[in-house]
């Protein structure tokens, strides 16, 4: 594979860290940290451009939060000037990562996406009788940092490139408490984890399991597999095939310092169906799985109470809302919906009838 070069040079440009911060600010420009940015927006992108170019510029800390989606996670925001830096890096690095990735994988990609992983996988079930059914156990935490470093040297030659990205995995380390690699020891102390939130943590997370998938196809020959980020399946079509696979799983995903959820990591008949993003997927139909709905529907209630207080902007509501309904696609009968959202009452904050959402 031909390398790339030149790629500081072409993300560290005015040209680039204006289209950069063109996509940083989506969903953003209300914000006050892009709003402060973008007040003087020339002057700080030729700063931010001569601070790269010169080797001075360095990654802020993380405001960090918490949300629950659904499990509690930690997310860590970085500045809005670092989210510009990242989008130019990722400008640079996706294309030539995109063509490293195989076409089972759809997590973060063009063209790909949840609806196009559930549609593969129910064709994969209907040529199969069983299931290796695997998840990472605290994946973005336990992503090894040299390892994922050796992976991205392999796709570029740019010594200032990798000044950079050594500097941005710096910035975040999950500690030897999810260590659960081949090593042990001294070993152990090795910088590891991603930040939840980042853009490029979602890029690189995503390539670092392309060992992985080419393991599956290329060694084990595996035909009906499907990957979307750390969520992994094999349709294989006898049981001890299946068990022959999951072994040989867990041992490619140990050398990557990685560990399979032992709960998650299953094997499975095709016939009871498999959760898969949100829903149990069978052969020929899906079903939404409860906790989804009940998650939706006390986001809704809440959203309901803030509204009322005027603590919550309707456009906020309805992109939630429709990312919801694009999420579950043709899952569920519009009618089904309409009875979830119904008794969801929506009071305006200037008074009058209560209302509710129906779809159509």
């Amino acid at each position: 594979m031909r390398r790339l070069r030149g790629a500081f040079d072409r993300l560290s440009s005015f040209s680039a860290l204006w289209a950069a911060s063109r996509r940083a600010r989506r969903g953003k420009r209300r914000v006050r940290g892009t709003a402060a940015f973008e007040y003087d927006l020339e002057r700080e992108l030729m700063r931010l451009e001569e601070e790269l170019r010169d080797g001075s510029f360095r990654f802020s800390g993380y405001r960090t939060f918490t949300v629950m989606d659904p499990v509690q996670r930690e997310i860590r925001a970085a500045p809005y000037r670092d989210r510009v830096v990242h989008h130019a890096i990722c400008r640079e690095l996706e294309p030539v990562i995109e063509r490293q990735l195989v076409e089972e994988s759809f997590a973060c990609r063009v063209g790909k996406g949840t609806h196009r992983a559930l549609d593969c996988l129910q064709q994969h079930l209907r040529r199969g009788n069983w299931v290796v059914k695997a998840d990472v156990r605290k994946f973005f935490f336990a992503i090894d940092q040299t390892t994922l470093l050796q992976q991205l040297r392999r796709l570029y030659c740019d010594p200032r490139l990798d000044d950079l990205l050594i500097q941005l995995l710096a910035t975040y380390d999950a500690g030897p408490a999810y260590a659960q690699g081949p090593g042990s020891g001294s070993e152990a102390c090795r910088p590891r984890g991603l930040p939840i939130g980042n853009l490029t943590s979602q890029i690189f997370a995503n390539h670092y399991l392309t060992p992985v998938d080419r393991y599956v196809k290329e060694v084990l020959g595996v035909r009906g597999y499907v990957r979307y980020m750390d969520d992994l399946v094999l349709v294989a079509p006898d049981r001890p095939t299946a068990q022959e696979w999951k072994a040989a799983l867990e041992l490619r995903l140990k050398a990557l310092w990685l560990r399979p959820h032992p709960e998650k990591t299953q094997i499975l008949p095709v016939k009871n169906g498999v959760r898969f993003l949100g829903f149990r997927v069978y052969r020929h139909h899906r079903r939404i799985l409860r906790g989804n709905l009940q998650r939706f529907h006390r986001r809704m209630r809440g959203y309901a109470g803030r509204y009322g207080r005027r603590e919550e902007e309707l456009d906020r509501i309805l992109r939630s809302l429709n990312a919801w309904l694009g999420c579950i696609g043709k899952s569920a009968d519009p009618r089904f919906i309409s009875e979830v959202l119904e008794p969801i009452r929506f009071q305006n904050p200037g008074g009058g009838r209560p209302w509710s959402f129906i779809v159509p």
